[in-house]
């Protein structure tokens, strides 16, 4: 299994970026949003998707307004549904919004890479991905 990280290693790579929580994973309804224990419930079809994206010449990255307290949780989670992929999380002492945190880190993506779409549920990425040109693939939650 592939050793995973925070930070995006990889030179002029193409990209897409998925959304975790309500995209991937399917949180408890009485669960609150900032306290994951790692036992959310995954969303079959979207991880069967992402196992087949990561066979394709793309590179799959996990994007998360997550706190990165979570990423030991978070990246065991992965690995439990054979997703062992990149992580993009907030880091300590940040509390942006999830499409403020989104935006600026696409942003510093596309300095150096093309990003192919990114798959969210967030309907506030909808402006976010028009303004920067990159296609939006929503998820029903």
């Amino acid at each position: 299994i592939t050793v995973i990280d925070r930070r995006i290693t990889f030179i002029d790579m193409k990209i897409i970026l998925i959304d975790l929580d309500w995209t991937l994973a399917e949180l408890k309804p009485d669960s609150d949003r900032n306290n994951h224990t790692g036992d959310e419930k995954p969303i079959e079809q979207m991880v069967y998707l992402v196992q087949q994206l990561m066979h394709t010449d793309l590179n799959v990255i996990v994007m998360t307004g997550r706190k990165d307290k979570y990423f030991s949780i978070t990246v065991q989670w992965l690995i439990s549904q054979w997703i062992p992929v990149e992580v993009i999380m907030q880091t300590k002492g940040r509390a942006d919004k999830n499409h403020v945190f989104k935006k600026e880190q696409m942003i510093e993506i596309q300095k150096n890479h093309e990003i192919i779409a990114l798959v969210d549920d967030n309907p506030l990425m909808i402006p976010v991905c028009k303004d920067l040109g990159i296609l939006l693939l929503t998820v029903n939650r």
